[in-house]
């Protein structure tokens, strides 16, 4: 029987649209079968038949092995096998030869339901992907060949990034085979990176195309440790690479040379001596518990190191003084996280670490300075860091004060929850603090 021969009206339920799958079949350059339970052949597309060089005649009622060569007969039977396990469409790649050329089809198999929901048959749509894997090709080419390390990920049919391959500079830089890797889950390849943002964004490279940049990702296990720079793109669907170079030790020059900036800070100011790495530290472990991202971390520690550089701006007579500061000396006062803006912005690696110099004093409420920020305006680092730079605060000695105990100060960032501070940090470094108690 073929497409021919189906009646709608007495079909038991297969309804079919005749003139409407014929007009398909006929006009589409895909190449596309319908075939029964059986594998025989009701409806071929003229595209299929082109390729197979035979007309509808003879092919229509024939099983498989009756029109295709012995290995496509077998490997479309594989599908039919495939499709009754799995019960939901299969797609798979093969390359064919064609007027002595090799074409590449992208075929996706799935079942055809009457309208009981019985199924009666399968459909098998075949698009020519040669063109697209000749150009794949040729990236993975390019690849191979750049300078920097590049790992390859693809999706696997159950939605797992499978490690699929690494050209020879990602051994020189991480000193590992790859070869063992292929096939293995990223989690399996690398143990430890599903502490990182990597899987789920590299997956979204893969599936979606988007654009990955990662300036500094900090990642050790076994032979591998250091700090790596990224850029993920899609090479095809469901296919990335991710490029990555070691700027471990430039990342160390960073830390070295901010650290020191920290530390001639502290010795300028013998009274918060060690204030920095001490709130540096909190605003860490809060912004991890607010899903602040892996690979902005270490943008965050420099910011909170740098929180105050804009007070080597200000005087010493007013920075030390002892009694309180007049109208004109708190203006002085006040600017500097404009002054800290004017001297870091021009950095380019402290780009992304501006925010807490220059707004961790606004406030919630709006009536911060220097910029007047309220809310959520307010970026969510700068809010963060306010209350552990706040809360040390309160806990340290200071020449006009005592040092407050920490359930005191505890009770004031509470108090100021709403109008100095974000609820939702305020309720986060609550449970901080208990749990470290």
């Amino acid at each position: 029987m073929g497409l021919h021969d189906i009646d709608p009206s007495q079909s038991d339920n297969k309804v079919i649209n005749v003139q409407t799958l014929k007009s398909i079949l006929c006009n589409s350059p895909n190449l596309i079968s319908i075939f029964d339970l059986q594998g025989r052949y009701l409806a071929v597309g003229s595209s299929l038949q082109r390729i197979l060089e035979k007309d509808e005649k003879d092919i229509v009622g024939k099983k498989f092995e009756d029109v295709l060569p012995e290995r496509l007969a077998n490997a479309l039977n594989q599908r039919l096998l495939d499709l009754e396990l799995k019960g939901e469409p299969v797609v798979t790649e093969a390359t064919i030869q064609y007027k002595n050329s090799d074409i590449t089809l992208s075929t996706t198999y799935f079942p055809l339901n009457d309208t009981t929901g019985e199924k009666f048959a399968y459909c098998a749509i075949s698009v020519d992907v040669t063109e697209r894997r000749q150009a794949e090709e040729k990236l993975l080419e390019i690849v191979e060949n750049i300078p920097s390390g590049a790992h390859i990920y693809e999706i696997d049919n159950d939605g797992n990034l499978v490690f699929a391959g690494a050209n020879r500079t990602a051994f020189e830089i991480l000193g590992i085979d790859h070869r063992q890797l292929i096939g293995k889950t990223i989690e399996q390849a690398f143990p430890g990176i599903d502490q990182t943002e990597i899987p789920s964004v590299y997956k979204r490279v893969a599936a979606e195309g988007n654009k990955y940049h990662a300036q500094q990702i900090e990642f050790q296990y076994g032979e591998i440790d250091g700090t790596y720079e990224i850029h993920g793109v899609q090479l095809a669907q469901n296919r990335m690479v991710a490029f990555f170079s070691d700027i471990t030790e430039l990342a160390q020059a960073y830390d070295a040379t901010i650290e020191g900036w920290s530390r001639a800070m502290d010795m300028r100011d013998k009274e918060t001596e060690g204030h920095s790495q001490r709130v540096t530290e909190m605003t860490l472990q809060l912004a991890r518990d607010l899903g602040i991202s892996e690979s902005q971390l270490n943008f965050v520690r420099w910011g909170a190191l740098l929180h105050d550089m804009g007070k080597l701006g200000v005087p010493d007579s007013i920075l030390h003084k002892p009694g309180e500061l007049t109208d004109d000396e708190w203006a002085i006062m006040r600017r500097h996280p404009e002054i800290a803006y004017e001297m870091l912005s021009p950095i380019h690696f402290l780009q992304q670490s501006l925010d807490i110099p220059y707004c961790h004093h606004e406030k919630w409420d709006g009536t911060g300075y220097p910029q007047g920020l309220s809310g959520e305006k307010i970026p969510l680092i700068a809010r963060i860091f306010s209350i552990a730079d706040v809360y040390d605060a309160l806990c340290s000695d200071r020449p006009y004060r005592p040092a407050w105990s920490k359930k005191r100060a505890c009770e004031y960032i509470k108090s100021e929850s709403g109008t100095h501070f974000d609820p939702r940090v305020v309720k986060a470094f609550m449970k901080l603090i208990e749990c470290k108690q």
